[in-house]
């Protein structure tokens, strides 16, 4: 199970670094957003 696992992790490791990533960006424009709203 666990190395199945891993291979699943080692096939998508780049869809996953991508989605993660993009997860990023969304909440720090979020915050970005929610921060320049406060401030004006």
């Amino acid at each position: 199970m666990e190395g199945k696992f891993v291979a699943l992790v080692n096939r998508y490791s780049f869809e996953i670094a991508l989605f993660a990533f993009s997860i990023r960006i969304m909440t720090a424009a979020a915050y970005a957003g929610a921060e320049a709203c406060m401030f004006t």
